[in-house]
């Protein structure tokens, strides 16, 4: 907290996205933080990413604070 640092999702939805496992996201596992930085969460379709690794991907959209 100290640190400044916001999480994409979280800061988006409340809470983390949920990224494990792949085939059926239970659990808060990844995370995307950022500081001094306009963010939004980007949604990826679960094909074919959810074959490629135990991890669902996180994705996310970062601009410098002073381009609005």
């Amino acid at each position: 907290r100290d640190s400044s640092l916001e999480e994409i999702h979280a800061g988006a939805n409340g809470h983390p996205a949920r990224t494990f496992p792949a085939g059926l996201p239970l659990l808060r596992l990844d995370r995307i933080y950022v500081r001094n930085l306009r963010h939004q969460p980007l949604q990826l379709p679960r094909r074919p990413w959810a074959t490629l690794s135990d991890h669902a991907p996180l994705a996310g959209e970062v601009r410098c604070a002073a381009n609005r």
